[in-house]
């Protein structure tokens, strides 16, 4: 098994303005991220983005999609040492 599609989402909803100890945001900011296999597996992940999520897509697509694409997505422990060496 061998990932072989990317895709991202990048998602912006306008909301109440909300203060907290990070900031204050009335924008809800997030990120979609889906892997897709050889085999037709599809695994979905997601993450908040508040202050730039279209960086994000770039880190995602520019800099890690090269490192996962083509490798065994049991293989977490490899691709995680790969990402951050």
């Amino acid at each position: 098994m061998k990932v072989t599609k990317l895709e991202t989402w990048v998602l912006e909803a306008e909301g109440e303005h909300i203060e907290f100890g990070a900031g204050a945001y009335s924008t809800f900011k997030a990120m979609v991220v889906a892997l897709t296999t050889d085999d037709g597996i599809t695994g979905w992940g997601e993450c908040i983005a508040r202050r730039a999520p279209k960086v994000l897509d770039s880190v995602v697509r520019e800099l890690l999609w090269p490192v996962v694409e083509g490798r065994d997505p049991r293989d977490v422990e490899g691709i995680w040492d790969e990402c951050f060496a």
